[in-house]
């Protein structure tokens, strides 16, 4: 049993590639064959050759949703189903972040028991609750023949799915302090619940919340089954007599060509570019705005790249390490300096503000423009910062860029 489980645990670790991935979802559809009796491989044939009807297929693959989880989303097989089904999709990802690299970098690699304690503890009943409304869908989707109105359940439903896990988080996060130290899995820390590092692959409850999508999986391979029927059809496979014999094995193949091109998909929007940052960060921290740009900014070694995660936080509101890097760069490379402030005043800092008028003042990096410093001034006062006030308060006693005005620069 133990080399079995080394041999899963390696093969799901190679899935980090195109190929391993598209090769673990062509033997996980061989396994799922398992499942089916001979009526059920005789629908599958027929559904293949094209000569079974949408509705047929549908109640089919609904009929088969229920053999492996029962009929009764209430009952205790139900629950145990999705349980194991929870754990089992929780290692899953776990590897899989092993074998794309995220472990050791992003994230801490952490004993595979720590992890399946939390998913425990967080995913079973999140899960179960997600998988209960996978089922409702599917049921609705077997009458939905608009290609428009599928989209719409999938993404009702991965929009449902996400919510479930992250108030299910969230309240584990709030309740970690409470919980006996037997239970408390190792690399959980409380405060550690932010959305956009669970997301980005930061947080330890990442592969949490990855692995409940595992229940959308279901609704995905019905919608792409019937598109896949729709498509199959046009082939007349019907003339194709391995299609009977071996319908799983088909069924297997396209599913791993399918796989595998979506996985090179995944992987060109994942690679990191020449910077160091891959399309998926950058579009991370545009999203997002926060502390998540400056964790992007570490993993690359590219100044430009880092500056450019850097003016995204701050433009979000995470504005300190703007102003701190800004004023080394105020002599030097002004411009620098000049786009680290703006970045920090659009991010709500007083002082940003300030700074970029300064530079507005004495004309350095951009030309000298006093209106546009007594603007920035007023914003950095009215924003709480003395300075602002204060050099506002020169220039009209000195009336650089207006008339003289004694009485407002003493206010």
């Amino acid at each position: 049993m133990v080399e079995l489980l080394n041999a899963i645990s390696d093969a799901l670790a190679g899935a980090g590639t195109p190929l391993g991935f598209a090769a673990l979802m062509f033997f996980a559809t061989i396994g799922l064959g398992v499942f089916l009796n001979g009526d059920q491989r005789t629908y599958l044939g027929l559904w293949l050759s094209g000569e079974f009807s949408r509705g047929e297929w549908a109640r089919s693959f609904n009929a088969f949703f229920d053999t492996v989880f029962g009929a009764n989303p209430l009952s205790l097989r139900f629950l145990a189903a999705s349980a194991a089904v929870s754990l089992l999709a929780t290692w899953a990802i776990w590897e899989l972040l092993g074998g794309l690299g995220v472990l050791g970098g992003r994230m801490q690699a952490l004993p595979i028991a720590s992890v399946l304690l939390a998913a425990l503890l967080v995913n079973v009943a999140a899960d179960y609750v997600s998988l209960i409304e996978t089922r409702w869908l599917l049921r609705r989707l077997e009458g939905w023949t608009s290609t428009w109105a599928q989209a719409a359940g999938l993404a009702a439903d991965a929009l449902f799915t996400a919510a479930i896990i992250l108030i299910a988080l969230a309240a584990y996060d709030a309740l970690l302090p409470l919980l006996p130290a037997g239970l408390t899995p190792e690399g959980a820390e409380a405060g550690s619940f932010r959305p956009s590092e669970i997301v980005g692959a930061f947080s330890f409850y990442t592969v949490l919340f990855y692995s409940t999508f595992a229940t959308s999986v279901w609704s995905w391979l019905f919608v792409l089954s019937a598109a896949l029927l729709r498509g199959l059809g046009r082939l007349r496979p019907e003339r194709w007599t391995v299609v009977n014999e071996r319908p799983v094995l088909i069924l297997a193949t396209v599913v791993f060509g399918v796989a595998w091109i979506g996985a090179q998909g995944a992987g060109a929007v994942l690679a990191r570019g020449a910077d160091g940052v891959s399309l998926a960060d950058r579009g991370l921290c545009r999203v997002f705005r926060d502390e998540i740009c400056l964790r992007l900014g570490d993993l690359t070694e590219n100044e430009q790249a880092r500056l450019d995660l850097l003016l995204d936080a701050c433009a979000g509101g995470v504005t300190t390490e703007c102003l701190w890097r800004g004023v080394p760069t105020w002599e030097g490379t002004p411009e620098e300096a000049a786009r680290l402030f703006a970045a920090d005043c659009a991010g709500g800092n007083a002082g940003g503000c300030t700074n970029l008028g300064v530079l507005h003042q004495q004309g350095r990096g951009m030309d000298q423009d006093f209106a546009e410093a007594a603007r920035l001034y007023r914003q950095g006062c009215d924003g709480g910062d003395a300075r602002g006030c204060s050099n506002l308060g020169v220039l009209h006693h000195q009336g650089l860029g207006m008339d003289p005005d004694l009485a407002e620069a003493a206010r």
